[in-house]
C-alpha cells in the first residue's frame, strides 16, 4: 500500500492566498473538534478566495483547512477516516529539519483515533520498534500530496510549528 504520493496536477498556491502567521490563521474558530488536542493540534477555515482557487481542482464537496501542529503527535489515525482513505496536503512551514512523516504497524487497541470518550493507550512513534515502521516520508515544502489517513501515522520530533493546508473529498 501507498501510503504517500506526489499530485502533479494541482498548481502550486499563489502566495497572496496564503497565511503563514499563527496568529492570524487562529482568529477563526477552530474546527478540529476533539478538545483536549487542541494545543497540540488544530485546523481553521481558509478564505473564499482560497478555497475558490482549490475547489475546480476536486470532484464534489471538499473541505480545505489551515492545519496547525504545535507538539509532537502520538501514533493516530484521523478522525474524520471512518469516511476517507486519504488527505490532500501541501505544507507551508515543516516544524523544523528533516521531519518526517510515518506510518506504523499497530495492534488494533493501540490505534489511536482522536474520537471524544473513546480510551486508547497513547503511542509515540519514537518509542516504536523500527520493524513497527511501515514507511516514512519527509515532505517537502509547497507541493500537493496524498496521504493515507486510515493506517496508523504520525510526525517525528517538531522544532516549530508546522503549517499546512489539508483537504479532503465529502460524500
Amino acid at each position: 500500500i501507498n501510503m504517500f504520493e506526489f499530485i502533479e496536477n494541482i498548481p502550486q498556491i499563489p502566495e497572496e492566498l496564503l497565511l503563514y502567521d499563527i496568529d492570524q490563521i487562529t482568529k477563526n474558530q477552530n474546527k478540529f473538534g476533539y478538545k483536549e488536542a487542541y494545543v497540540t493540534y488544530s485546523t481553521y477555515d481558509v478564505s473564499p478566495e482560497l478555497y475558490d482557487f482549490l475547489n475546480p481542482y476536486f470532484n464534489g464537496n471538499i473541505q480545505i483547512r489551515y492545519q496547525i501542529i504545535r507538539n509532537q503527535l502520538p501514533i493516530h489515525i484521523d478522525a474524520h477516516a471512518k469516511d476517507i482513505s486519504h488527505v490532500f496536503n501541501y505544507a507551508l512551514l515543516l516544524g523544523g529539519e528533516n521531519v518526517k512523516t510515518r506510518w506504523w504497524k499497530m495492534p488494533k487497541e493501540k490505534q489511536l483515533a482522536f474520537l471524544p470518550n473513546i480510551h486508547h493507550d497513547i503511542c509515540m512513534g519514537d518509542d516504536q520498534d523500527e520493524d513497527q515502521l511501515l514507511q516514512e516520508v519527509i515532505i517537502p515544502l509547497k507541493q500537493w500530496h496524498k496521504l493515507r489517513i486510515d493506517v496508523p501515522h504520525d510526525i517525528s520530533k517538531l522544532n516549530s510549528p508546522r503549517i499546512g493546508i489539508t483537504l479532503w473529498q465529502t460524500t
